[in-house]
């Protein structure tokens, strides 16, 4: 696989990708490695990681080795997210504590 193709292996992901993490730019839409790099960018001033920490996972998101989630996919590295009343996008999931597997039930329901 080359940087930034998605496998043979994989006949959905182009459609996916251009669906769900591909934001519309002035002349189109992002390329992954585009979606790459905005994401890093955002991961970079939120995690305040240096430069040898942001290069190991551009290496491992371009081979789609490692990835954050898809929701940061989405809105990583946007002026939208860097608003603090919109923190919460950027969580992809939830917990809470159960003390029964009826509770649990009722959650998954």
């Amino acid at each position: 696989m080359l940087q930034g193709d998605f496998p043979a292996t994989a006949p959905a992901a182009n459609p996916v990708f251009y669906r769900t993490y591909s934001r519309k730019t002035a002349t189109g839409r992002e390329s992954w490695k585009q979606v790459v790099e905005r994401n890093l960018a955002g991961l970079k001033s939120l995690g305040q990681l240096n430069d040898d920490e942001i290069d190991l996972m551009r290496r491992m998101q371009l081979r789609q080795a490692s990835l954050p989630s898809g929701r940061w996919l989405w809105i990583g590295g946007t002026p939208w997210i860097e608003k603090q009343e919109n923190f919460s996008g950027a969580y992809n999931c939830t917990s809470t504590n159960l003390v029964d597997w009826e509770a649990f039930g009722l959650m998954m329901d």
